[in-house]
């Protein structure tokens, strides 16, 4: 592109210059009217419209970003930290992780659990009854020895949370449900406390309680039905979730370090601050906005000499012009506007058709 740019650059006045005289050259004049001059008016109009959906577009990425980071999840994944635990080569290990963990006074509450928002969640089908043979699609999550609704602080509709351990010998699934699934079922959420529901675990499955719709993933995605459960047979649990309190947080994972590497001393302590991932949901978008900054700054300043350098030709060209009118009393302000009016009307054209790309940038 950039070598057929600058051979058309160069290509047009040599063709137009190479079969004319000196003498026909400089009678040359910028004809207004018929094919050259619509021809010159549709080139500026392209022009600034590239440019305006440049520069709308950055607006619209830049409120998007605005958007993700002052949008309420559904919870908070401020202070929790993942610790993965898929090392652990016995139970015990994890018993004495999990008990160091919450021994310690800046912990305020644990949960292990298959994954968190945005990572390692499985995806099942939830039907209303025996006659639903289409269903829709859940995300579900395994959790378990803690509390889901207090490490993630989840809004609790009705009902509670799922018990932090299973009975002996209890074959039953104690479910955790959104909003969504309970609307789905045609239930508010305190009529769906108690209800049994279907989650193709091949084991009774009851309700437990409702929590609030939460993002569970990135705002790209619609929220979906969703739901906890603490079935030992199903998916494994790969993390151990953290919510703590913590003025220093060098200090604090350096602490959860010593911790996991008196518990698990074969393995390396791998952890994600949620907060800190979810921002990387959102990386291609940050960058994608960046690059189209830099387009947009470049079509500015191109447009901006094209507009001058055309505005400059056409005022040497109508210089006799100019000359008469100020002869006939015109004033600077007068002038100004006579230019002015030749291009603004091509802006606002270009403007107008930008603004009819403003929404495949967007996503409300």
């Amino acid at each position: 592109m950039w070598f057929i740019l600058i051979l058309l650059t160069g290509l047009y006045p040599a063709l137009l210059f190479s079969n004319r005289s000196p003498a026909q050259i400089n009678q040359l004049k910028i004809q207004s009217k018929g094919f050259a001059g619509y021809f010159r008016k549709a080139l500026v109009t392209f022009q600034f419209t590239a440019t305006e959906v440049l520069i709308i577009a950055v607006f619209t990425i830049r409120d998007q970003m605005k958007y993700v980071e002052q949008k309420k999840l559904g919870y908070n994944p401020e202070n929790v930290i993942a610790i993965n635990i898929n090392s652990a080569q016995t139970l015990s290990q994890l018993i004495g992780l999990t008990n160091d963990l919450k021994s310690q006074s800046n912990v305020i509450s644990i949960c292990a659990v298959q994954g968190f928002p945005g990572k390692e969640l499985t995806n099942r089908t939830l039907y209303k009854n025996g006659e639903d043979h289409n269903g829709i699609p859940i995300n579900t999550c395994t959790v378990g020895n803690g509390s889901i609704v207090n490490t993630l602080q989840l809004k609790l509709l009705a009902g509670k949370d799922i018990p932090p351990m299973k009975q002996p010998g209890d074959t039953d699934v104690d479910v955790l449900i959104n909003k969504k699934a309970a609307d789905y079922q045609g239930l508010t959420p305190q009529q769906a406390v108690g209800k049994k529901i279907d989650l193709h675990l091949g084991k009774n499955c009851y309700v437990d309680g409702v929590v609030g719709d939460f993002n569970f993933k990135s705002f790209k995605s619609e929220i979906g039905p969703f739901a906890f459960h603490n079935d030992r047979e199903a998916e494994s649990k790969n993390y151990i979730l953290v919510r703590f309190v913590s003025n220093n947080l060098n200090s604090t994972t350096e602490e959860f370090r010593k911790i996991f590497s008196s518990n698990i001393p074969s393995a390396a302590f791998n952890y994600t601050f949620i907060d800190n991932f979810l921002q990387t949901l959102y990386s291609s978008e940050k960058v994608f906005g960046h690059i189209i900054l830099v387009f947009s700054l470049f079509a500015i300043l191109i447009a901006c000499l094209g507009l001058f350098g055309l505005t400059a030709f056409i005022a040497e060209q109508r210089t006799r012009e100019m000359g008469i009118r100020k002869t006939l009393g015109a004033t600077g302000s007068n002038i100004f506007i006579l230019f002015v009016s030749n291009f603004l009307k091509l802006v606002f054209l270009g403007f107008l058709i930008a603004c009819q790309y403003r929404y495949p940038f967007s996503r409300d």
